[in-house]
């Protein structure tokens, strides 16, 4: 069974309902956008949140700055989304005791480039929208992701309970969910319920 990992957490509510249907990640977003939450809101909810893990998402922010927030917010995995090189990765992990997830925006194989940065601990694959470094809700074609071997990758990007069933067949390390279970910008508690008892079944 693929990890699930539900991004954009914001609230005191979103977090009590992660204790609820218990996903194995739970995603801060520090970048700006839509879902972006600061340090001091993420420590508050990273003591209420119990049976998940917690990563933090980064786009090219200055690797003292994450250390800082990771450590402040008890991070468990660092999800960088910007223009990061496998440098950069290697500085993080002398400064900081988490897991280093690096995300690729896909829009055909040619994008997917996973030997630039082996020292990655996994690499998360999001839907290439101009302009977005994630968080578009956008799918990534089926016919791309058939082409790669997704046993080791999180697949992001336009998840929802009609096509997770397809996306779980190819048998990904891992899916990353976040604005299919939102209504009006918010975390929808019968769309993240259904989506998760869908999982489970």
């Amino acid at each position: 069974m693929a990890v699930v990992k539900l991004c954009g957490i914001k609230s005191e509510e979103d977090a009590a309902l992660m204790n609820e249907v218990k996903p194995d990640y739970v995603g801060f977003v520090f970048a700006p956008g839509k879902h972006q939450i600061s340090a001091a809101s993420a420590c508050r909810l990273s003591n209420i949140i119990r049976y998940s893990r917690l990563v933090g998402v980064f786009v090219n922010e200055q690797p003292a700055v994450i250390a800082k927030i990771a450590k402040q917010t008890g991070l468990d995995v660092i999800q960088l989304h910007g223009d990061e090189s496998d440098a950069d990765i290697r500085q993080l992990k002398k400064s900081c005791n988490c897991e280093i997830w690096k995300a690729l925006r896909i829009g055909q194989i040619k994008d997917m480039d996973a030997a630039a940065f082996p020292h990655a601990d996994r690499l998360l694959v999001d839907s290439y929208v101009q302009g977005l470094r994630g968080g578009s809700g956008k799918r990534i074609a089926m016919e791309l992701l058939q082409k790669l071997d997704v046993s080791r990758l999180i697949i992001a990007g336009g998840i929802c309970r009609d096509n997770v069933k397809e996306i779980l067949a190819l048998q990904p390390y891992g899916i990353d969910v976040s604005s299919a279970l939102e209504t009006n910008g918010k975390k929808d508690k019968e769309k993240v319920r259904t989506f998760m008892k869908q999982l489970k079944g």
